[in-house]
């Protein structure tokens, strides 16, 4: 349905006012012109714009169609909806075709049967007039205004036949046309109709392409840092089927979007694929998300992800296809390897257990049936994992004594997939409920957070120490922060130094506040009042943390300046606890705001969140942040960017020669 609409609003129509054949998109306006078409980007207020002409087809010694003043154009163009074609050279069988999306114009060369031309390559040349070439980059030739912004971006050649056999074609600007080069040996072996297509689109600047939402929801961010890129990765409707995972790719380096600088699909497997989760290694990220693909219920899949956005497993990862049910995935990297865990059904439908599975750096899964990490005939909930060097620690809900007196354990497991404790430890068991565990590492500790209803019948915020040989160095468990009122959805993080964590409090209205305190390597709660994060009007909710080793940045959903929400941030210096004045605001509209989640590098932030739009649906967006000493410097660099903004289809081609994988996005 999605198809359809998008094929109608960008049909080829006569303008209103010069009759001209148009197609009007939300990132472009392109006309047919008699001996080509002309693209402007249309949130580009300067009125240059760029032509396209076809001027050569041939050979070095046999021309097949050359546009001159004795044969100044082709054929004319016949517009069908938003595609319209002409012959080019009826020699070859040569068509020229132009497709209309929200996003692109595709422009391809079709040959309709063999052109049996004995050369060793055929030459396709289109004349580029109006803006000025400025260079290419892994993604395409740019060209430039007269004030030298990139605004049009010519996207890599690729040649496919029918039966899907691809290959990446050289391409060249010389002077002020591009020259593609195809191999014949390719025509001689494809099956026909076998089409040349690249594609042309809008930019705000080099690799910046005018961001175009996608349809229906888009939700559930969370961002992760390999070591130099950011990948922010999401749960996303646009598909009919179900659910996909996406994400995108976004360079720490350039403080903006990165080279990829597209809607990934990162799995677009058959039915539902939800809840996605992400980890870094340092040079590349996992991420992993629970899969229909197979059957009615979940199994737990993955793919890495290199620093460029390519998917290295586009098959996905079979992390744990075990009968049942496998959900709420985590996942956590010692700095090489990553561990997945989840909550499992294989056992019982009627009690969870917790599973876990290594996923090596270089793909290998070394446990296939998974490792049992609980064997009770009660349930295990909401598993959380953190990782060091040699040794995980997964943390849990536990059920035993009731919903009602749920309690928290634990277990090491090392990096050679071996359960290192013979019984699980008793990370809080004090009564009541203890629920919502999150696991972070650093200085060869582990520390888990809680909330904890001990002392009545409304949460409180506690946390352990566990040492890397499995020692709970806190039995009765640290009060990070009691009171009155209730406290809820705590978080915990490592800055290099010292443990902070942050949670959502009840004001002393219906509303929320965000407070944290920073917690010692011996224990100590630093803070014990609590940092007043952000106690403004309205409601601050669903808190997110990161760090970047000096200090620790927060994100959350705000209602202080609108009744609907948004996303607001703020930092705090390990020095001095100071906060700025007025929070960052990372999004602040009329759309409803949530999900935040937060990634970082050595100098700045970047914070991905939910939008909910006025027509219904869901995008994810982000902000960054850079500064090249913070705090207290920390400047906004980026304004906000939909990040899910593509209705894009990415498909693994194969290069005749060598096989190697290739990509593109349509």
């Amino acid at each position: 349905m999605n198809n359809i609409a998008e094929r109608v609003s960008n049909s080829f129509r006569p303008a209103p006012d010069s009759g001209v054949t148009t197609v009007q998109s939300r990132a472009y306006t392109a006309s047919l012109v008699p001996n080509g078409f002309s693209f402007h980007p249309t949130s580009y207020d300067n009125p240059a714009h760029s032509e396209f002409h076809t001027r050569f087809v041939g050979t070095d010694t046999r021309t097949a169609f050359r546009a001159d003043e004795s044969n100044p154009h082709p054929s004319e163009w016949k517009v069908a909806g938003n595609t319209a074609q002409r012959l080019i050279s009826e020699e070859m069988g040569l068509v020229e075709h132009l497709q209309a999306s929200d996003e692109r114009m595709e422009l391809s060369w079709i040959f309709t049967e063999n052109p049996k031309i004995t050369s060793e390559t055929i030459q396709i040349e289109t004349t580029i007039t109006g803006m000025s070439y400025t260079g290419s980059t892994n993604s395409g030739h740019h060209f430039a205004d007269s004030q030298g912004i990139d605004r049009i971006r010519i996207g890599q050649t690729l040649i496919v036949d029918s039966r899907g056999k691809t290959a990446l074609l050289t391409s060249t600007i010389i002077d002020d046309y591009l020259q593609i080069k195809i191999p014949t040996r390719f025509l001689d072996q494809a099956l026909y109709p076998v089409a040349v297509d690249p594609t042309i689109s809008a930019e705000m600047g080099t690799d910046q392409p005018v961001l175009i939402i996608a349809p229906d929801d888009q939700e559930n961010p969370t961002v992760a840092f390999d070591g130099s890129t950011f990948l922010v990765v999401w749960e996303d409707d646009r598909s009919s089927s179900g659910p996909d995972v996406y994400g995108s790719i976004v360079s720490a380096s350039r403080g903006g979007v990165g080279q990829a600088n597209t809607a990934i699909p990162v799995s677009t497997a058959a039915n539902r694929q939800r809840d996605p989760v992400v980890a870094g290694n340092g040079i590349l990220n996992l991420v992993v998300w629970q899969d229909n693909r197979i059957q009615s219920l979940e199994d737990i899949y993955g793919v890495r992800v290199d620093a460029s956005g390519m998917i290295l497993d586009t098959e996905g990862l079979p992390i744990s296809i075990a009968t049942n049910s496998q959900s709420k995935p985590a996942v956590a990297s010692n700095g090489t390897d990553f561990l997945v865990v989840w909550q499992d059904t294989r056992i019982s439908f009627s009690n969870l257990e917790i599973y876990a599975a290594r996923v090596q750096s270089d793909g290998n899964l070394p446990d296939p049936d998974g490792i049992r990490v609980t064997d009770s005939s009660f349930s295990q909930r909401n598993p959380t994992v953190a990782g060091l060097d040699t040794t995980y620690m997964v943390a849990w809900e536990d059920l035993t004594n009731g919903s009602s007196n749920s309690d928290i354990l634990g277990t090491r497991i090392s990096v050679q997939g071996i359960l290192m404790d013979d019984a699980p430890i008793e990370i809080s068991t004090v009564g009541q409920k203890q629920r919502t565990p999150s696991a972070a590492a650093g200085a060869e500790l582990f520390f888990i957070v809680w909330a904890d209803t001990r002392d009545d019948s409304l949460d409180d915020i506690f946390g352990v120490r566990v040492t890397e040989q499995g020692n709970n160095l806190d039995p009765e468990g640290i009060s990070i922060a009691t009171g009155s009122i209730s406290l809820r959805i705590p978080r915990i993080t490592f800055d290099g130094e010292e443990f902070f964590a942050a949670w959502v409090q009840r004001g002393l209205t219906t509303s929320f506040d965000i407070f944290g305190s920073p917690v010692g390597l011996d224990g100590q709660v630093l803070e014990p009042d609590g940092i007043a994060i952000s106690v403004i009007a309205g409601s601050q909710s669903e808190v997110a943390l990161a760090s970047n080793g000096a200090t620790v940045m927060r994100v959350w959903t705000d209602t202080s300046l609108d009744p609907s929400k948004d996303i607001r941030g703020t930092w705090i210096s390990r020095d001095t606890r100071s906060i700025p004045d007025d929070p960052l605001s990372y999004s602040v509209s009329d759309a409803v705001v949530s999900k935040p989640s937060i990634g970082i590098t050595t100098d700045g932030y970047l914070a991905a969140y939910e939008v909910v739009r006025a027509d219904g649906f869901s995008r994810i967006e982000l902000r960054q942040y850079r500064s090249p000493n913070f705090p207290p410097e920390l400047t906004e660099i980026e304004d906000q960017e939909t990040i899910a903004n593509f209705a894009v289809l990415q498909i693994p081609f194969t290069v005749t020669d060598d096989e190697t994988p290739l990509r593109k996005s349509y």
